[in-house]
């Protein structure tokens, strides 16, 4: 979400730069994102899929970015396709206050553009990493440097804080750059905050009905399903079985993040070895993320962001939204079952 909230604006940008190819531009930042989300640490699904299948996360920083690069480069010619056959318009937001574009020689320099997406990136990293080396690595001497600036980093590195900080940012550019009386600047925020509101309500929505789904017992039936199959000692079968699983229960209840970690804790309490699967471990978690990506529906926050704030209706963000995330998590899990037969890692 954070990610989507930062270059959804590049993608509107460079639309009005090319006049075209609104669709291209915006599932190129959703399928990055998803990637990154999905696959590479220090995201939240990577970093716990890492701690419950006990893999070091070194292997996770290698394999993740190995099979999530090649996914990418599919994904933006799966995206190029869609754009094509999918032409939509960029719409403008309901009361968006549209500004003049402003000539070249007054643009805030490059620096100063990438910081309200970059600057928060950064925080919310340097946080995961400095709580990884004091929470893993308490013996080496730079867990002691981190320890003293993990609490100030707890509040920069929070998401909320880290996208306040980028918005102020933003907003001092903005007005810098435009000469706009406070006044202004008030109308411009409002309008902005309008959308977000929805945004707000439709998440916390999505997220019950997830907590209502998990009361129902659907991952206990699943559970039982895995136990019963879990004697096999074949590692093709082992690696489909965890990237069907992540789908059922990302279609099920919405949250990719919870697909990854149920999936994970039900292949953890298995206690599933490289043995098994005849290749390292991250190789599951990199099924398990495929999974979890594999599509997005109406129960999906996702979804409702990338419909609300990208501008299109449900009927537009399946054809585009869905249908990419469909075939990046197959080919996801394509390179995984290929790279884990090219290089196993395995003990």
């Amino acid at each position: 979400d954070t990610v989507f909230y930062l270059l959804l604006p590049l993608a509107r940008s460079l639309t009005r730069r090319t006049g075209g190819h609104y669709v291209l531009f915006l599932l190129a930042v959703t399928g990055g994102g998803v990637i990154g989300h999905t696959l590479i640490p220090p995201t939240p699904g990577p970093l716990l899929m890492a701690n419950l299948l006990n893999i070091d996360l070194g292997m996770m920083f290698l394999i993740g970015p190995m099979i999530g690069i090649p996914t990418a480069v599919v994904s933006l010619y799966v995206a190029k396709i869609i754009d094509r056959r999918v032409n939509l318009p960029m719409r403008p937001y309901q009361d968006e206050t549209t500004l003049e574009p402003l000539a070249d020689e007054r643009l805030p320099g490059l620096l100063w553009s990438l910081a309200p997406i970059v600057l928060p990136i950064i925080l919310i990293s340097s946080n995961s990493v400095i709580s990884l080396v004091v929470e893993k690595f308490p013996d080496i001497s730079l867990a002691s440097t981190c320890s003293k600036i993990s609490g100030i980093m707890a509040i920069l590195g929070n998401p909320s804080m880290a996208l306040i900080i980028s918005g102020l940012i933003a907003m001092w550019i903005l007005l810098r750059t435009r000469k706009l009386t406070f006044k202004q600047l008030s109308e411009v925020t409002e309008s902005a905050l309008k959308g977000g509101g929805v945004i707000i309500l439709i998440t916390a929505a999505g997220g019950a009905f997830g907590a209502m789904l998990r009361e129902s017992g659907l991952t206990e039936t699943i559970c039982g399903f895995v136990g019963n199959e879990s004697g096999k000692d074949m590692g093709t079968f082992i690696l489909c079985l965890a990237y069907g699983v992540a789908v059922v229960l990302k279609w099920a209840q919405g949250s990719g993040t919870v697909a990854m970690i149920t999936t994970a804790g039900m292949f953890a309490g298995m206690g599933v070895s490289s043995e098994m699967l005849g290749c390292h471990p991250a190789y599951l978690a990199m099924a398990i993320g495929s999974g979890s990506a594999t599509g997005s529906w109406l129960n999906d926050s996702g979804f409702w962001i990338y419909s609300r704030m990208g501008g299109l209706d449900e009927w537009e963000s399946l054809q585009t939204w869905t249908v990419l995330l469909v075939i990046l998590g197959i080919t996801s899990f394509a390179f995984t079952m290929l790279f884990a037969w090219l290089l196993p890692f395995s003990s």
